[in-house]
Order: structure tokens, then C-alpha cells, then sequence
């Protein structure tokens, strides 16, 4: 075997490994390509998530304060509700006392 002979079978040889290794190049830009799409995903993702993480303690502090309100207005209709039954009481008491009223005026003779 000669030379030329030696080298076209080194090159029959070498020539699945480097076209192999060009798949190999390939696969491993996609791969780059890929994880760096990803990244980016990942980075807008973080992203969302504080805004998210924000809307929350923005709306828990909403929150707070519709039960502040509530607690508020919650007390404020009982103490109107007290109110109003203590007029309650107070009107029975007033028809108690005019009935008694009356009763000793027409016993007294004094009643118009």
C-alpha cells in the first residue's frame, strides 16, 4: 500500500468522524439556542412572579381595610341598633307612665 492509498482510507475513516462531530456542533448550538431562551423565560417568569408577589400584599392591605371598614360600620350599626331599642324602651316606658297618667286622673276626677 502506498501513501495515497493510506491517506484516502484515513480520510474514509475520518470523514463519519467529522461529520459526526458537525451533528455534534449542531445539537450543541440548538441546545444553547434553546437554554438561552429558556433563561429568558425564566428571568420574565421571576419577573411575573414579584409583580405577582406585589398584587398580593396590595390586595391583602385591601383586604385590611374592607374588615377595618367592616369592624367600623359593623359596631356603628349596633350602636344604632342600641340606640333605637333603647327609644324603644324608652316609648314603652312613656306609654306605661301616660297609662298610669290617665288611670289617676280619672280616679282623681281631674281627666278632660
Amino acid at each position: 500500500m502506498n501513501n495515497d492509498q493510506l491517506l484516502e482510507q484515513i480520510e474514509q475513516l475520518i470523514l463519519p468522524l467529522k461529520t459526526g462531530q458537525e451533528k455534534l456542533v449542531e445539537g450543541q448550538n440548538r441546545l444553547e439556542k434553546k437554554l438561552e431562551s429558556f433563561e429568558k423565560r425564566l428571568e420574565a417568569q421571576g419577573k411575573d412572579i414579584k409583580s405577582l408577589k406585589q398584587d398580593v400584599k396590595t390586595l391583602d392591605l385591601k383586604i385590611e381595610v374592607v374588615n377595618t371598614n367592616l369592624e367600623i360600620n359593623t359596631k356603628e350599626i349596633a350602636d344604632i341598633l342600641v340606640d333605637i331599642l333603647d327609644k324603644i324602651a324608652t316609648q314603652e316606658e312613656v306609654d306605661k307612665l301616660d297609662h298610669r297618667v290617665t288611670t289617676l286622673e280619672e280616679k282623681i276626677g281631674i281627666r278632660s
